[in-house]
């Protein structure tokens, strides 16, 4: 904490009245009145006050030095930042050409707020609309703001402070000095008015690095003064930079205005200030990015940062103080991408930021991920990025995102007394859930808040008796239709699910999930990571009419949509790497086919067996050995069997490997004490008990396993063998009506142990079987049962001591605790508030 800042003299009025009494007792015992009518009484009173507000202004002193000493360190009140919209000009009559002025004014219907277009824009001939930036701003052409005195140290007001922030485009201030035709001879930057030039002179924030020839100031945006180059102290008066020669004219153009007032909402900007005939105008998403100056009381709070700040920024801290000194931005967070992504470069730091809300103009103050999404511009991250990018040391790389936030929605019953308005209760409670739950909170990111947290917040109403009966539901869990689920091989603890939602996201072992790919129509069937990449997904989805593979390369952030499409059912993939480049193979029910997804050409076909090519392939898997031979494997439909091939699966390389007449859908690789084995599951026909797995080792020189496949269906009782999972010795499959099945098979008679009903799994009801398992993974535990992963029609379900019991990951409804993945922020949902009077029965 600070130190606190000692009062000088601490005596109130009522202090210095005391003293002065006890001064009358001593000297003066026979003044006995000491009513308030007492003329001597009424005098006293009057020095008191006197004497009060002297001390009062002394009290001061600290405080203007305070001041005084911040300004010596250049610690500055933050300027107002103009909020940034995209203007759509639509045209209303006629075909000919209009131009859009940079400069034209756009406002709202009441005239309130005023936009500036400050780009140029053309509507071509028979076309029907155009868009360009503005900024609400108000705009000064070539003010007078002094005249050269040719001494260092020289400072100019502007008229009309304050300037706005930075807003990127480096037109918010320009300082021109008249310059004679030989200043300008070395293509100088320059102005024209009238019969002068002005050159532009360079903003910089300290003249420490200036050259003694340099064109360069400073500038107080919130006070509106322009500093030249000053002298340095015991050098005589030689400037540290060029200042303005004597008698030469300075004028500047500026950009004033601001303020989060700009932050209109779509469809305000309605009103042209600058007459363009023929057109009509509109903001069709909300302006964001504005906000108010700072005041002097927060910036003295922030005053001691400047202190321990350098011009570099070095740690997270200070990129998250670039980041806001930006403007309308709320919160900020820096980390370096490499400690949380196994992905990452080295030497990225990224900035997640929080933007600015008007909490009080919102319902009940409730920051929902509807008003933060709004309030989010690409103008304002484009800012944050170039002011980092400014200030990151040689050979760091940023990058400047948004912060995710999770909406959260509370039901409860409150109780009240009878003389409570019970409206007016749940009013108040709104407003104290939202502030709990809002981004804006001062509060880490990804702090979990827990049950008792909520419970404080409506116990803090005076007038709550009690709460009871608590829910928290937050959204983005695969709770239901769970089509595929994997481990990441790389970053710990992650694990995703694809449902017909999208995918899902875990980063904390099921403890919370996001949604890293929206369905949007897509109905995805499968994700596969690459074994040897970190970061690179492929994401298989099923369509109307066929189907299609989306990638990313950073596990999940961001995606190349569509990097192949097929008209024919995409079934399953999987990744090997040719000529240093990685490669998908991708089953279809056309055929195998090979992608370069990020490449230019489209998905190439692969020649497995040209009798069999055209039914299609359900399943396709690939292993590289510990000699480096790439070996990929396919299950052919229509019982077509298992091929392999032993070099990375060219085209005309496969051949048969058994398990002909067979109903394969799903291959997998277990990799256990240096060893590989390719699995085969086989379905079953409705009611059939089912044949369980086929194993066939793939020998690390590329040649068949003389013994061929070996069936694994001692106590295999769940029909269908939906897929497989592996951890270390242990096999995890999925059934179609015996849950989770494990096998040992490092026991000389492995047989399969059956999940129990009452396992955790989901139940049938009316058929008294478990439900379907579409699909398992799992995790080695050091020294530990396995991780094991369970997904179907029901969510998706985790053990922790080897598929022996399961309990659900992926709830969304909660009672002790609310999820939040790491680096999250809360926002507020609709709460569900019933408030009832207490009726002194117990509740």
């Amino acid at each position: 904490m600070p130190l606190p800042t000692p009062k000088l003299d601490d005596r109130s009025f009522n202090d210095l009245m005391a003293d002065a009494i006890k001064v009358i007792d001593r000297s003066c015992p026979e003044w006995t009145d000491r009513n308030p009518s007492d003329p001597g009484i009424t005098l006293l009173e009057a020095f008191a006050y006197l004497t009060d507000t002297m001390l009062y202004r002394l009290n001061r002193v600290p405080e203007k030095l305070y001041v005084s000493l911040l300004n010596l360190v250049g610690a500055q009140v933050r300027p107002p930042a103009a909020a940034a919209a995209t203007l759509t000009f639509t045209r209303t009559t006629g075909n000919a050409r209009i131009i859009i002025p940079a400069g034209a004014r756009i406002a709202t219907s009441d005239g309130s707020v005023t936009f500036v277009v400050t780009q140029a824009a053309t509507l071509a001939a028979d076309q029907k609309s155009v868009e360009a930036p503005a900024l609400h701003c108000d705009t000064t052409e070539a003010e007078a703001a002094g005249v050269g005195t040719g001494a260092p140290g020289q400072s100019v007001q502007i008229k009309r402070p304050p300037i706005i922030a930075p807003s990127g485009d480096g037109l918010d201030l320009i300082v021109g000095v008249e310059a004679d035709s030989a200043e300008l001879a070395e293509g100088a930057v320059s102005r024209t008015l009238g019969d002068k030039s002005y050159r532009i002179w360079r903003e910089v924030v300290s003249f420490a690095d200036a050259a003694p020839t340099d064109c360069v100031y400073s500038v107080d945006r919130a006070a509106g003064r322009i500093q030249f180059a000053p002298a340095l102290a015991g050098e005589g008066s030689t400037p540290l930079a060029s200042v303005p020669a004597l008698g030469r004219d300075i004028r500047v153009w500026y950009r004033g205005g601001g303020g989060r007032a700009g932050n209109v909402v779509p469809g305000a900007l309605t009103v042209f200030k600058t007459p363009i005939a023929d057109l009509a105008v509109t903001n069709l998403a909300q302006a964001a990015g504005g906000a108010d100056a700072e005041s002097v009381q927060a910036a003295m709070r922030r005053g001691p940062l400047e202190l321990t700040s350098m011009r570099c920024a070095v740690t997270a801290r200070d990129f998250e103080r670039v980041a806001l000194g930006v403007g309308a931005v709320a919160r900020a967070k820096a980390y370096a991408q490499s400690q949380v992504w196994a992905h990452a470069a080295p030497g990225v730091v990224e900035i997640l930021l929080v933007p600015a809300v008007d909490a009080e103009k919102l319902p009940d103050a409730g920051v929902t991920a509807q008003a933060v999404i709004q309030s989010r511009s690409e103008e304002l991250r484009a800012r944050v990025q170039k002011a980092v990018d400014q200030r990151r040391p040689l050979g760091v790389q940023t990058a400047v995102g948004w912060a995710r936030v999770r909406p959260v929605s509370v039901a409860a019953r409150v109780v009240v007394s009878r003389e409570e308005d019970a409206p007016a209760v749940e009013a108040r409670l709104r407003t104290r859930l939202n502030k709990l739950f809002s981004p804006l909170r001062d509060e880490p990111f990804g702090q979990v808040l827990r049950a008792s947290d909520v419970y404080e917040a409506m116990l803090a109403d005076p007038s709550v008796r009690y709460a009871d009966q608590l829910r928290l539901t937050i959204g983005e869990a695969p709770d239901r239709d769970v089509s595929d689920l994997l481990r990441d091989p790389h970053q710990a603890r992650t694990w995703f699910a694809a449902t017909n939602q999208g995918l899902h996201r875990s980063l904390d072992d099921g403890g919370t999930w996001s949604v890293v790919f929206k369905a949007d129509g897509d109905r995805p069937l499968f994700v596969r990571r690459h074994r040897d990449r970190p970061g690179l997904v492929a994401l298989g989805v099923v369509r109307k009419a066929g189907g299609a593979i989306h990638v990313s390369r950073d596990c999940g952030e961001t995606w190349k949509t569509e990097a192949a499409v097929f008209n024919s059912e995409v079934s399953d993939a999987d990744w090997v790497d040719r000529e240093g480049s990685p490669l998908l193979l991708i089953a279809t029910a056309e055929g195998l086919r090979q992608l370069k997804p990020f490449g230019d050409a489209g998905p190439a076909p692969v020649v497995v067996d040209k009798a069999r090519d055209t039914k299609g392939f359900y399943a396709v898997t690939t292993s590289v050995s510990s000699a480096g031979v790439v070996q990929v494997a396919v299950a052919a439909r229509a019982k077509g069997g298992v091929y392999l091939s032993a070099v990375g699966g060219v085209s005309d390389s496969f051949h048969s490997v058994g398990l002909v007449g067979q109903d394969i859908r799903s291959l997998t690789v277990q990799r256990f004490n240096a060893r590989d084995f390719l699995w085969a599951a086989a379905a079953a026909e409705a009611g059939q008990q089912g044949s369980g797995a086929f194993r066939v080792e793939l020998r690390s020189g590329g040649a068949d396993d003389p013994e061929g496949f070996k069936p694994f269906n001692v106590g295999w009782q769940g029909g269908s063998c939906e897929g497989l999972a592996f951890a270390d010795q242990w096999v995890f499959a999925g059934s179609n009506r015996g849950g989770v099945l494990a096998l040992d098979t490092t026991v000389a008679a492995p047989a399969w142990r059956a999940a129990p009903l009452d396992a955790g799994l989901p139940i049938r009801d009316t058929e008294r079987l478990l439900h379907v398992v579409s699909c398992v993974a799992a995790a080695p535990a050091a020294g530990g049962a396995p991780m094991v992963f369970a997904g179907g029609p029901m969510g998706v379900y985790r053990s922790l001591d080897g598929a022996l019991h399961f309990a659900t990951a992926s709830a969304t409804v909660f009672t002790d605790r609310i999820p939040l993945p790491p680096n999250w922020l809360y926002c507020a949902d609709q709460h569900h508030l019933s408030v009832v009077i207490d009726d002194d029965t117990g509740g």
